[in-house]
Order: structure tokens, then sequence, then C-alpha cells
């Protein structure tokens, strides 16, 4: 039974283990044959089963050795049947039995993960702390101690105590390199430090955990996170070379549709208008990103910035019928006016940038009233213009376009020759937006009309 427990032939082992306990019910082995059912059954995930025939061990042969062990087996078994109390009823009878070494840091690890599954992080932690500094007085260490160490970082997050997760982790990456958790620890040490908004160090540990885990998911989201780290902190031509390598690495993996969209994005605000326009229409055609209706939106401002009214028209026109709970809506509805007001359709165009007035006050409202205003004044109602031009400089107080707003509100009364409004107008401008880009301008004008 031990051998072919050894060799991992379970549903053999059971049966070895059941005929020792059946036919030699008193012998010295009979007790540790139990134990040993118990751990396979345990190990097949048979954890009810598990439980059982450890408790049987407890009641047949109550002060052999393997009774005492039964304990422990059973507080596993609790745990993975997610009974945290009976788990730490039965580990912490189990510690009262003494044990030493990794047997009692074992059976302490037990202790905190049923603490954390009863939400009593506080204690866990205190618990996996006391594990590590036990640890560090064994002469051989303890071959749980990254285990250890990464489940007191996440009671430590649970806690909302991030600087002492965050030491955790960085503790684990550092103090156990080649842990298969080194590289989930760097990931969460970077998720801590991106999060808090320091990207130079978020993209540190990102990296780092991008060069310790190959392959799999962390692989993949550290990467993914590293660029968005570089992205974060205005390293465009970073980030697109971060995100070409995670899809070179893993093009088949979950993120990939996202990070060819951020390829664009990055090659959008680096006013790469074509080459971000050809990676939007591929994102927008493939469909299998979370970025789709933001790469149509995309497709349609590089359009407009290359002057392809037709083409940002349709892919406006796309957005605002394909994803109708698209978050920049209002932002679709005005590039769909912008590219009707710049061929000559300004009835049309006047129409879309009333309806984003009524359906946003952001920027988007701001520019919009604006754009009517000008659109009157290209059908040469400047009359109607001035009205626009006012109530975008009164109702939005942005610093760009109701500063713009007052100066083409002035410029319409200069047309229309009241000069005095005119001149009202100018002044408005240069004492409320004083450092704008137009405001020499502005008292240019103002000179001439004093005159």
């Amino acid at each position: 039974a031990e051998a072919s427990y050894a060799a991992e032939r379970f549903p053999e082992a059971i049966s070895r283990y059941q005929v020792v306990v059946d036919k030699f019910p008193k012998s010295d082995f009979a007790p540790h044959a139990r134990y040993g059912l118990g751990w396979t059954e345990f190990s097949l995930g048979n954890f009810d089963r598990a439980s059982q025939i450890m408790s049987d061990l407890a009641d047949r042969h109550p002060d052999s050795a393997p009774a005492k062990k039964a304990l422990y087996v059973r507080a596993m078994a609790a745990y993975q049947l997610q009974q945290f109390a009976d788990s730490l009823r039965h580990v912490d009878s189990y510690l009262k039995t003494k044990p030493s070494g990794a047997d009692q840091l074992d059976a302490l690890y037990v202790r905190g993960l049923a603490q954390a599954g009863l939400q009593q992080f506080d204690q866990a932690a205190t618990t996996y702390q006391s594990i590590l500094t036990a640890a560090a007085e064994l002469n051989d260490g303890y071959p749980g101690a990254d285990k250890v160490a990464y489940e007191l970082g996440w009671a430590y997050a649970e806690q909302g105590e991030t600087s002492k997760a965050t030491a955790a982790f960085s503790s684990l990456a550092r103090d156990y390199p080649k842990s298969p958790l080194a590289a989930e620890s760097q990931f969460r040490v970077g998720e801590s430090w991106y999060e808090a908004g320091d990207f130079e160090k978020s993209a540190t540990a990102y990296q780092a955990a991008a060069a310790k885990a190959v392959s799999g998911e962390i692989a993949e989201k550290a990467l993914h996170k590293l660029g968005w780290s570089q992205l974060k902190s205005n390293d465009t031509e970073g980030a697109q070379q971060t995100f070409t390598l995670q899809i070179q690495k893993h093009a088949n993996g979950d993120l990939a549709g996202d990070a060819r969209f951020l390829i664009g994005e990055c090659l959008f605000k680096a006013s790469e208008w074509k080459e971000a326009q050809t990676i939007f229409q591929r994102v927008a055609a493939a469909n299998n990103s979370g970025y789709t209706a933001l790469a149509c939106f995309r497709a349609g401002e590089c359009a407009a910035s290359l002057e392809d009214w037709k083409t940002s028209r349709r892919w406006h026109e796309k957005v605002l019928s394909d994803f109708p709970d698209f978050e920049m809506q209002a932002e679709a509805r005005y590039g769909l006016g912008w590219a009707l007001q710049n061929e000559g359709e300004f009835r049309d165009a006047m129409q879309l940038y009333e309806l984003v007035t009524e359906q946003t006050q952001t920027e988007t409202a701001a520019k919009a009233r604006f754009m009517m205003g000008e659109c009157c004044f290209a059908m040469k109602k400047h009359k109607d213009a001035t009205k626009h031009f006012l109530k975008a400089a009164f109702v939005y107080n942005h610093p760009e376009w109701s500063a713009m707003a007052w100066f083409e509100a002035a410029r319409c009364f200069e047309v229309i020759r009241d000069v005095d409004q005119a001149i009202s107008c100018y002044e408005k401008m240069i004492e409320k937006y004083p450092q704008h880009s137009r405001v020499a301008d502005a008292r240019r004008r103002l000179t001439a009309l004093r005159k």
C-alpha cells in the first residue's frame, strides 16, 4: 500500500490499505493503514471520505501516534470543504499535542488559512508572521515559507494595509526568488504601486514579474500592466514596444485583443494618425476586445485628424448605432457633427451639437455649443452665432472653449457693427482668461476698435 501510494497509484493503494484494515484490525499496522487510507482519499480530493476515515481512526486507536496526526488531516479536509470553524477546531486540537519543527509550522499554516476563511484577517496575519519568525530559527528553514509569506501579503491586503501587503510580497520575491509564487508576488507589488499612481515603481515591479513568469496568466498580465504603466507615464514608445512584445509572446492570450488596441492608442497619442487608424480598424473588425467600441470611435477621430470626413462620419455613425451603452456616446455624436460641419452640412451638424449639449455638461458640450456658433457664422447668421458663443462663454466657463467663445462673439459683433458689444466681449476674454493664446489678438482688436 505504501509503495502504491508513493507511486501515486491511489486506487491500488486504497485497496491494499483496506486489506490491512479489514484483515488485521488489531495489528500495530492497523492505525497506520487507516491513516494512509485517509491520506490517499484526501489526495484524490475525497475530503468528506478522508475526514470520516480519520475520525474512525481516532475512535478505534485514540492513543496511537497516527490518531494525533489525523487531527491535522481532518483540519485540512474541513478547510477544503470550506468548513473553516471545524478546520480551526481540529488544527487547534492537533497543536495541543505539541508537534514540533515543520509539523508544527504546517499546522499553524492551516490555522492561518482557516482564520482567513473566517474573515479573521488580523489573526491570520499574526499566525503567518509567527510561522515566518519560527522558520528563521530552523536549521534547514521551512519549505512552505514562501506560501506563508504569500498568504501574509493577502491577509494584510484584505485589511486594507497596503504598505504591509506590499512589503510581504516584496519579501517573498526577494527571499524566495525560485518560488513559483515569486512572479505573482512581484506582480502584486506592481499592482500596489499602480493603484497608488507611482507608475515608475509599478513598471519596475511588473518588469521583474514578467522576467520571472516565462509563461502563463501572470506572464501576460505583467507585460500588459508594464505597458499600461509606461503609457500612464507618457512613455508611448516604450509602451508600444511592450504591448508588441506581449502579443508576440501571448498571441492567443486573454489580453491580446486589448494589447492590439493599446498599440493603436500609443500611435494615437504620438499623432501618427494613419498608422493608428489601421490598428483601430483591425481591432474593430476582430471584435474580440473590451475596446471594440472605443476602437471604432478612435478610428473616427483618426480619420477626422486626416480630414477624411466621409470615413470619420462612417465610424462615428457606427458607434452611435452599434454601441448604445458606450460611455462616450456624446463624444461620438460630436465627432459626427464635426464631420458634417466640415462637409458643409451645417444644419445637420447643429442638430447633433444640440443633442450633445442635452446629453452632457462636459467639455464636449462646451465644444458643441461653440461649434453651433461657428456653423451660424459660416452661414452668415451672425446674430444667431453670438447667442451660441455667449451661451458657451456663460454656461460652461471652460478655459479653452469659453475663452474662444468670448473672442468669436466679439468678432461677430464687429461684423454686425456693434462695437460696444465687441469691446465688451474682448474685455471679458482678457479679464477671465489672461493666459489664453488669443489674448494678444484680443488686445490688438481692442486697440483698433477704440481709435
